[in-house]
């Protein structure tokens, strides 16, 4: 039994790190989210992160301080920081967070709505959640 979840946890890491590794990013800031939340279809946990955007501009990493979880999430097309004050923004529906945007010093990165946010949202009140970041 043991040496099915090696294989799976090989294999699993064998396709996540030559991804990961392909993807040239720059750190653009860091801070604690005192919440999980989700980015994109991917849960996360509280906790410290730091928070890279890749050399093309198309996708966002987040990745806790210890490395226990990370994600990449696809944005759209940025716009410009309205106070270039480095934070990241959620969207809270019914106690479950959402990760909607995160803002350097100077533009902003805005992640598109996932299939469940759209899902919980419908007919329910959005609230916005907005937590200061240290900018690099």
């Amino acid at each position: 039994m043991k040496s099915i979840y090696l294989g799976l946890f090989i294999l699993l890491a064998a396709a996540i790190i030559p991804t990961m590794a392909s993807a040239q990013t720059n750190e653009i800031a860091k801070g604690d989210i005192p919440f999980s939340f989700y980015a994109g279809n991917t849960r996360m946990p509280a906790g410290n992160y730091t928070i890279r955007v890749s050399d093309d501009e198309r996708r966002l990493l987040l990745q806790t301080a210890d490395g226990s979880a990370a994600a990449f999430v696809i944005e759209l097309p940025t716009n410009s920081s309205q106070d270039g004050t480095p934070a990241i923004r959620f969207d809270e529906i019914g106690g479950t967070y959402f990760l909607r945007a995160v803002t350097d010093i100077d533009q902003q990165f805005d992640v598109a709505q996932s299939r469940m946010e759209k899902k919980l949202a419908g007919g329910t009140s959005v609230a916005e959640v907005r937590l200061p970041l240290a900018g690099l």
